[in-house]
């Protein structure tokens, strides 16, 4: 995590190259197409981003991220210890969220949303990538590894949604 993160700074704009490459990144990585024209979506709207995120259709996403969350952990509390672990990884999503909190007001405000369901969907999300990325960190992983490339995708100001279906959804 070099550069601060631009929290919803790109919500609903168009994709970009590198956006369309972290995807296609974490599709492949989990073993999806990845080089369809049509396997990384632009999600139309902040509710229709946070429907995507609570579809039954992703509990593939949902299992291939809870496998690799517990692989992660258990290198990175091999190495530093559990307590040392969880310390960490609390330390860097509480720092983070009220930032998250307000810049996902912001955008959704600024978009005419005021669900406050839909904003925290969006919060969680983002704070999930944030404590997946330092876990992974933690664990030693390479740095095109998915839960990386996925919170790539929220340091460019995007909503990293997941896979269904073989497609990854990007706000």
């Amino acid at each position: 995590m070099s550069a601060a993160p631009a929290w919803f700074a790109c919500i609903g704009t168009p994709l970009g190259a590198d956006d369309r490459a972290d995807a296609l990144a974490v599709l492949a990585a989990r073993g999806q197409r990845a080089s369809a024209d049509d396997a990384v979506v632009l999600v139309p709207s902040w509710r229709a981003a946070a429907a995507w995120t609570d579809d039954t259709a992703m509990a593939e996403c949902w299992d291939d991220d809870e496998d690799e969350r517990e692989a992660l952990w258990t290198r990175a509390a091999a190495e530093i210890g559990e307590a040392a672990l969880l310390a960490h990884l609390t330390a860097a999503t509480s720092a983070a969220a009220p930032q998250v909190r307000v810049a996902a007001m912001a955008a959704a405000g600024g978009a005419g949303v005021q669900d406050a369901e839909v904003v925290a969907t969006a919060c969680a999300s983002a704070l999930l990538a944030l404590h997946q990325c330092v876990l992974a960190q933690a664990a030693g992983a390479p740095a095109d590894h998915p839960f990386m490339r996925k919170f790539a995708l929220f340091v460019r100001g995007r909503w990293a949604l997941g896979y269904r279906d073989g497609v990854y959804g990007v706000y």
